[in-house]
């Protein structure tokens, strides 16, 4: 899960905020990580450190930074083509395991995701939990996308 002191922050600054995020079922969590290796093509006995180092040469850049004051993350959602109907499931690198990493509303990362990926400033990768795919936001903010699962990258 999201680090403690990232929740509490946006709790006490935000106490009207919905609660979020939510722990995925032991059964999705396993398919999607199955989904996840086969489409960078890791084995299943892959660890973390090298799913982010293969998600991180899989992703390919675009334009946009996290940092930026007028950054749009529902943009890049869309760019990306992420399908946000089940959620995003949020994996910030340094602080936790992909197997613990949190699942969000679309509505709540998009408003309050500067909670979560600031001011630490980890690396973060957002999925779509429905068809995969991907937005990395690195520690820099520097953005890049991977389509989902299985897809051609089409228009982007």
């Amino acid at each position: 899960m999201i680090a403690d002191w990232k929740l509490e922050r946006l709790r006490r600054d935000h106490p009207a905020a919905p609660a979020e995020p939510r722990a995925m079922p032991d059964e999705d969590r396993r398919r999607f990580r199955s989904e996840l290796l086969a489409s960078i093509g890791l084995p299943g006995g892959a660890g973390d450190a090298e799913i982010a180092l293969r998600l991180s040469s899989e992703c390919r850049p675009m334009v946009g930074n996290a940092a930026d004051a007028e950054f749009d993350l529902r943009g890049c959602l869309d760019h990306a083509s992420l399908d946000t109907r089940g959620g995003l499931v949020v994996w910030i690198v340094d602080s936790e395991d992909l197997d613990s990493a949190s699942v969000f509303s679309v509505g709540f990362l998009v408003r309050y995701f500067d909670y979560l990926w600031y001011p630490s400033s980890d690396d973060a990768f957002i999925f779509g939990v429905v068809s995969g795919g991907c937005l990395s936001v690195d520690h820099g903010g520097f953005l890049r996308f991977m389509s989902p699962w299985g897809t051609p990258l089409g228009r982007l």
